[in-house]
């Protein structure tokens, strides 16, 4: 599930850098193949123990972008010592109906917050 993986400053505040691949893909340097740290997880693919969840207060939905509230979390999780781990051996079935279209508003305010040192 390359999508899970993002990066952050790609395509705007943030990226998903595989999207599209086929499962069986080598990807950049082989990173589709390997356990890796990332910069941010997917809202579908994170998780995480409910204590530190709790612990870091869990998502700010009316602070960030709605969009953002899931990165925003796995910034607090990095800056609190913790990795975000992506493994290629994790497969998730979902039923979607399309990407999430976000929008030029949302993409600055996500780009303030970061300026101001919010996430």
């Amino acid at each position: 599930m390359p999508q899970a993986m993002q990066i952050l400053g790609l395509e705007g505040p943030l990226g998903n850098p595989y999207v599209g691949e086929k499962l069986d893909e080598p990807g950049y340097m082989q990173r589709l193949q390997v356990d890796q740290n990332v910069s941010a997880l997917s809202q579908d693919c994170l998780m995480l123990p409910r204590d530190l969840y709790v612990q870091l207060g869990g998502l700010d939905e009316e602070g960030i972008p709605p969009p953002y509230s899931i990165t925003d979390l796995c910034l607090r999780i990095r800056e609190a010592g913790y990795l975000l781990v992506w493994s290629p051996s994790v497969q998730l079935m979902l039923d979607r109906q399309g990407p999430t279209v976000v929008s030029a508003q949302q993409q600055d305010a996500m780009y303030a917050f970061v300026k101001q040192g919010i996430c």
